[in-house]
């Protein structure tokens, strides 16, 4: 299983404003956050999550294949400060 993670210094309105599908919002470390889903150029279904920090965003991807082991790494994950 391969999971991305992207930190960019655009707001999280830049990057959910990017992709015009609507998302559903999900609380990853006590954060809310939207989850969509997308396809790569493989044709491969992704999960995207997007997780605002101040003024950056996390960005997280997966295979939907793999959203079980995907869903608990976001129920377990930790921010520190």
């Amino acid at each position: 299983m391969s999971v991305t993670l992207t930190y960019t210094t655009r707001s999280y309105k830049e990057i959910l404003d990017a992709d015009p599908q609507p998302g559903e919002t999900i609380t990853v470390a006590s954060i809310s956050a939207t989850r969509k889903l997308k396809e790569d150029s493989q044709r491969n279904v992704l999960i995207s999550v997007s997780l605002p920090l101040n003024s950056n965003t996390f960005v997280l991807l997966a295979k939907e294949k793999y959203k079980d082991i995907f869903n608990q790494m976001l129920s377990t994950l930790i921010l520190l400060p």
